[in-house]
């Protein structure tokens, strides 16, 4: 971090943000850019001729930067030699934004801040309309920002492809969980402007279902793909916890709960006449799963602990 620190200090490029087009085959090929640079772990670089400078140079380099690119142009000298040694792009201090929103270093003159830990993009959760017989895609704008760690967000894919995964346990345990697994918090809102509804339905569905929902990609440097978040809902939406080195450890499970029988009793009544019949411990374990989701619908409303 301290020779890049020493290396815009004496270079000062010009910082440009590469927005990304709007619709069409541009905003798929930027995408693609954006991943391959991403996955490579690596720089580009790009060249023109300075007028009554001769030869065409280097004069911009480019580098990942949350969901799009970010560009370090020196327009009118070149490229001076990489910073040694090089940084990977998934490196936070790799990343330069403007204090000033006009692309310049802060004020300060070295390396601007990184912007907040944060990551927009879809979550696409697979399902059937049973009563159609057809798929029904549930797909959600998000934008997921840390609360707690680093999320290395650049190594996350545009859209994550959601599974079930659970039974959800209750809050006191996902919070101990959360603690023991020292994972990266994420507070994941809708986007603004976007489809809110879908957002809504995504946490009703989990809530309803009382399950969590699990997401991977491919970890740059592991050259395999691992399941690295876990979504739960929380509140009125959802909350998640990243695991984007090591992917997630055992996914956390209910604990076998004594319940008082009186609301044994009650729940028992509850069960179709075909789960009633079911054979210790499922019965125990159905029982104790109804009366932790019930639990976790309230407490997911009213907040509580480290997750708030």
């Amino acid at each position: 971090m301290g020779e890049l620190h020493d290396w815009f200090r004496k270079n000062n490029p010009v910082v440009m943000h590469i927005r990304r087009p709007a619709s069409g085959m541009d905003l798929h090929n930027y995408g693609q850019l954006v991943k391959l640079l991403r996955f490579k772990s690596c720089y580009a670089i790009g060249g023109w001729e300075i007028p009554g400078k001769g030869p065409p140079t280097m004069n911009l380099l480019i580098a990942p930067f949350v969901q799009g690119l970010i560009g370090l142009a020196f327009p009118t000298t070149g490229i001076p030699e990489i910073p040694k040694p090089r940084l990977s792009p998934l490196d936070p201090a790799a990343y330069i934004v403007g204090g000033n929103g006009s692309g310049g270093l802060n004020a300060a003159g070295g390396v601007g801040e990184r912007m907040s830990r944060q990551w927009s993009g879809t979550l696409a959760w697979p399902g059937t309309d049973f009563t159609r017989d057809e798929r029904k895609e549930v797909r959600a704008q998000v934008t997921a920002t840390a609360s707690k760690g680093d999320p290395l967000e650049l190594t996350w894919p545009e859209v994550l492809s959601l599974a079930p995964a659970g039974p959800a346990v209750s809050m006191d345990d996902l919070d101990a969980w959360i603690s023991k697994n020292n994972s990266v918090v994420m507070d994941i809102d809708p986007t603004p402007g976007t489809d809110e509804p879908s957002y809504r339905q995504l946490v009703k569905l989990l809530r309803d279902k009382n399950c969590y929902a699990v997401a991977g990609w491919e970890i740059p440097g592991n050259g395999k793909s691992t399941m690295n978040l876990l979504i739960a809902p929380f509140k009125q939406g959802l909350l998640g916890a990243a695991f984007p080195t090591t992917g997630i450890p055992e996914i956390p499970k209910p604990q076998l709960t004594q319940l008082d029988p009186a609301v044994r009793q009650t729940i028992f009544k509850l069960l179709s006449p075909q789960m009633r019949n079911l054979p210790e411990p499922q019965l125990s374990q159905a029982i104790t799963q109804i009366f932790v989701g019930q639990q976790n619908r309230f407490r997911a409303i009213q907040g509580g602990s480290i997750l708030t």
